[in-house]
């Protein structure tokens, strides 16, 4: 039985949470979601993702003018295709921090083109100044 406060793993039995000392209630069956290939894991990872998809392609899409933030945006996209089939309570949340991230990540993707074609023509120019033919 997992702590619905901490997430940790407790006995089947078990009264208060190990970790936190919360009181365990236990789940019916019938209301218990698992992860594919692992009985009785409940599914927060995914609800986890979900979030972190949502919260990742907020944040990148808000400072994607500071280039820095690329890498934060495919993180996004990957919590956010993680999440998004498999989330049930943040399936809304993973699919708007796709959406977002994806947007993050084309605006950092073509500022940073053109900052490379204005700094190259800069500093072709300043040295194509002081070249001979």
């Amino acid at each position: 039985m997992y702590c619905k406060k901490c997430g940790a793993e407790n006995k089947d039995d078990a009264k208060y949470c190990v970790v936190c000392g919360e009181v365990l209630v236990p789940e019916s069956k019938e209301n218990e979601v698992v992860v594919a290939g692992n009985p009785g894991e409940p599914k927060k990872v995914w609800e986890v993702f979900g979030r972190l998809g949502y919260e990742f392609g907020k944040w990148s899409l808000i400072f994607c003018w500071t280039l820095i933030f690329i890498e934060i945006s495919v993180v996004g996209i990957i919590f956010s295709i993680l999440a998004k089939n498999k989330s049930v309570n943040n399936k809304e949340k993973a699919e708007k921090g796709l959406k977002w991230s994806i947007i993050a990540t084309i605006i950092s993707f073509v500022l940073t083109m053109i900052i490379s074609i204005v700094v190259g023509v800069v500093v072709g120019i300043k040295y194509a100044e002081g070249f001979e033919y």
